[in-house]
């Protein structure tokens, strides 16, 4: 019996603990693809503009779905009709923090606001420490190494809250880029509920409990 419930609670554990051990991203340059492909629960367009909070550094624009803090001088950033424009070093970064987990992130990036600068990087926070980089636009010196103005979309398999914007640090970590992002895409994750397991596992301890009272 003890063995059984072990093997029992090994499975169960796996199955619901299986997003703690990879991080497979798939990255697209192209909106219509991302969409068809993975489907879309919709695109922010930054119609309205946001409730401002002040931190130490910058400010916090809550969105609604999402907020973005800045960890830089406030006059870089704001928000502009149908945009969100940052001006993020390496160091100091934009980040935006959904209130539910997603398992995709997409919109358009124009790195050609503030002029030819270092390019933009995407990176997706999985939480405890595990932090990936998704890709970037307009990567390089005078950003003649990569197209700096297109779409960017990436899914993982592994459920997210936080994308992390910050400018290429080869040129120096307080090299600055400014940006606008629109039409963000974003995919809900889909993860399994710990009452299921729960459940699934109250029950085979119970077939398994009588079934030892039949034999006894």
């Amino acid at each position: 019996m003890a063995r059984t419930t072990k093997i029992i609670l090994f499975v169960v554990l796996t199955l619901f603990s299986r997003y703690s051990f990879s991080g497979i991203i798939q990255t697209y340059d192209d909106r219509s693809i991302f969409e068809s492909l993975t489907g879309n629960n919709g695109v922010f367009t930054f119609g309205s503009p946001p409730s401002i909070t002040e931190n130490t550094v910058g400010d916090t624009y809550d969105y609604g779905p999402f907020t973005v803090t800045t960890e830089y001088n406030r006059s870089a950033a704001r928000h502009t009709n149908g945009a969100w424009r940052g001006k993020p070093s390496f160091n100091q970064n934009d980040i935006f923090m959904y209130d539910n987990p997603l398992s995709g992130w997409g919109g358009f990036i124009n790195t050609r606001e503030g002029g030819n600068g270092v390019g933009i990087e995407i990176l997706v926070d999985f939480g405890d420490n595990i932090i990936e980089l998704a890709g970037g636009v307009g990567i390089g010196r005078g950003a003649n190494s990569a197209p700096n103005n297109g779409y960017f979309g990436f899914t993982t398999d592994m459920p997210f809250q936080k994308v992390i914007l910050r400018s290429w640090g080869e040129d120096g970590p307080n090299r600055s880029d400014t940006y606008k992002l629109s039409n963000v895409s974003n995919i809900s994750a889909e993860i399994p509920e710990p009452a299921t397991g729960l459940l699934v596992l109250a029950s085979v301890l119970g077939l398994v409990r009588m079934r030892r009272n039949a034999v006894s």
